[in-house]
């Protein structure tokens, strides 16, 4: 058992920060469980609009299988359109599906907070009257075009933020009518399961222990999901707080987010195992995590960075449709299997973005 020597800390509770998000003051904003939630409601929302009883709504292939088991409860129709492996709408394929004629919505996500194509997003909902929903689930904060364009756009703050919960629904003014208001509540238990296992992490961190080989074992690298989808939408009256007074003064997260990125970025330059997935960091993006293309499969890698005390992941699990479909959505399996994500958060250092580094260059040239 190789411990590493160098462990990262455990997220404090509180991160500082004032007031709402400003380039949503446009729209309406709604508060949620988790972003799971957030996107159900919009979708609930469409429905009411085009009066439908059962909507018909295009997700891309490269997804979380997480939400689909709360989606599956509801009148939803889940259909899948194939994604390339730079991560964009494989739009030639898309156009030669004749079932997206009947689609009421269709779902772009902007993958580890940059932007997706848009544009033509856009313009290919407006052309077949089709619903665009933004997928902000990794955008910290709507920037440019990003997270203000569809109709719906759902954000997971909590994400970016130590607190253990917290989705938001940002729509047109015009939705408001649709959509479906819950109370904050207490859920004092899951926020003090969530600041003792903080605390156990601090503790074991700073007795020399690898936390997330013992918490997790393997599971963290092969993706498996972290996170639980409450049955109750309800947003924790203590969390949406911390978001509100948190992701508006977001420049130092921000700045912090973006320097670690480049520092861990110029860290592996002419690597021949791992690439970056983005090669630049566009103006307005705070990136999620660092992703990297892996040459080998990512599992392996990952699984052997865990035990060194590293945190790498790979994609959570596919749809099961996705996964048994090899030709159709060979992009998301070559995706969700050579793929990389490394914590690049604001309580990161120096040292560990080093430790980051070298590790993984030892473990490629292994």
């Amino acid at each position: 058992m190789i411990v590493s020597p160098v462990h990262f800390p455990a997220l404090p509770p509180i991160s500082g920060g004032s007031v709402p998000l400003p380039q949503l003051s446009q729209r309406s904003s709604y508060a949620y469980e988790r972003g799971t939630w957030a996107m159900l409601e919009g979708l609930m929302a469409i429905g009411k609009l085009r009066d439908k009883k059962v909507l018909t709504v295009w997700f891309p292939d490269y997804f979380c299988a997480e939400p689909l088991e709360l989606f599956k409860q509801f009148s939803i129709n889940i259909q899948w359109y194939p994604v390339t492996t730079e991560l964009h709408p494989d739009w030639d394929r898309i156009n030669a599906m004749d079932q997206i004629k009947a689609a009421d919505a269709f779902v772009l996500v902007h993958y580890f907070g940059f932007p997706n194509d848009l544009e033509h997003a856009q313009e290919f909902c407006r052309d077949r009257s089709i619903a665009l929903i933004e997928d902000c689930a990794h955008v910290m904060v709507p920037f440019g075009a990003v997270g203000s364009t569809g109709i719906i756009s759902v954000f997971s703050p909590w994400k970016f933020l130590s607190v253990p919960d917290g989705g938001v629904l940002s729509t047109h003014q015009s939705m408001s009518q649709y959509v479906t208001v819950y109370p904050s509540i207490g859920r004092w238990g899951r926020w003090g399961r969530w600041l003792l296992k903080r605390e156990l992490q601090r503790v074991c961190s700073g007795m020399g222990m690898n936390w997330f080989y013992y918490r997790q074992g393997s599971s963290s690298a092969q993706g498996e999901a972290q996170s639980v989808v409450s049955q109750d939408p309800s947003p924790t009256w203590l969390s949406r707080a911390f978001i509100q007074r948190t992701m508006i003064a977001n420049s130092s997260i921000a700045t912090i987010r973006r320097a670690n990125f480049h520092d861990f970025g110029r860290r592996l330059q002419h690597q021949a195992v791992v690439t970056p997935l983005f090669e630049s960091l566009p103006d307005g993006v705070v990136p999620l995590s660092f992703p990297l293309r892996s040459r080998a499969l990512a599992q392996p890698i990952a699984t052997a960075l865990v035990k060194q005390g590293i945190p790498a992941t790979c994609w959570p699990r596919l749809p099961e449709i996705v996964q048994n479909n090899v030709q159709g959505s060979s992009g998301a399996q070559w995706l969700s299997t050579h793929l990389l994500f490394f914590p690049i958060h604001q309580h990161i250092t120096q040292k560990q973005i080093e430790y980051m580094a070298t590790t993984l260059i030892t473990v490629c040239s292994a």
